[in-house]
């Protein structure tokens, strides 16, 4: 897993042809992926901006706005198959980022529930660098020394983690393993309500011939409808 400063195709077609796959941000540049137009199949050679403006969003408050299978190809001619994600940017809720997998067996809530994790992995490496002498306290040339060192290093961690939890948070693990649970119910009543509403919605699309700016209006009024606590759940969608 990195951040857009590493995930160049070539970088992607590299660690994939070694056996190893990858979760990153990708930059919004001028960078060709091969797409598949799914109405005609034709391939076009197009940049994520391109992408993302040829297809249709996800409604509603799904985690992710847009999923598109696309050719990664590298420089010796060979190509490679990729997933992009696109969510929105909770920085600008009129803007999105997008994440690159080539892992195809993934799916979108695996693919950015693992990304997640990069920053707590970075805040893990700057604290054993810079106070639990990481990179100070061992010299040796030996591995199983450095490496003894590391898992040492790793339990003053999980001992300084314990001691702050304990001193910062009231809840017992009883409390924090139903909140969790709630949390997994939450989340897995808005997906099946999102499932439900975007078959109804295709639904009244096939039925009625209705345009997109119809379904839109439709959807707007119905979650307008919704007593405040659940519509407090969703997004209306934009303009089409």
């Amino acid at each position: 897993m990195f951040d857009t400063w590493f995930s160049s195709p070539s970088q992607l077609a590299a660690l994939k042809g070694i056996g190893t796959d990858v979760i990153a941000m990708i930059k919004k540049n001028s960078t060709k992926y091969i797409w598949r137009d799914p109405a005609t199949g034709e391939e076009k050679k197009l940049n994520v901006k391109e992408i993302y403006s040829r297809n249709k969003k996800r409604r509603g408050r799904s985690r992710y706005l847009l999923s598109v299978d696309i050719i990664i190809p590298d420089s010796t001619g060979n190509a490679m198959k990729a997933k992009l994600v696109y969510v929105r940017n909770h920085s600008n809720r009129k803007d999105w980022v997008c994440f690159v997998c080539t892992d195809m067996t993934l799916d979108e809530e695996k693919i950015l529930r693992a990304y997640t994790m990069r920053w707590k992995i970075e805040t893990y490496f700057k604290m054993s660098k810079s106070y639990l002498k990481l990179r100070t306290e061992c010299h040796s040339t030996s591995y199983d020394a450095i490496t003894s060192h590391m898992v040492i290093v790793a339990i003053r961690y999980m001992i300084l983690a314990i001691e702050r939890f304990q001193n910062t948070d009231n809840r017992s693990l009883e409390e924090l393993f139903y909140e969790v649970q709630r949390d997994i119910i939450n989340e897995m009543m808005d997906c099946a309500i999102i499932l439900i509403l975007d078959i109804m919605l295709q639904s009244v699309k096939q039925h009625f011939k209705a345009s997109d700016e119809q379904i839109n209006g439709l959807l707007c009024t119905f979650i307008g409808n919704l007593p405040t606590p659940w519509r407090e759940r969703f997004t209306m969608p934009n303009a089409a």
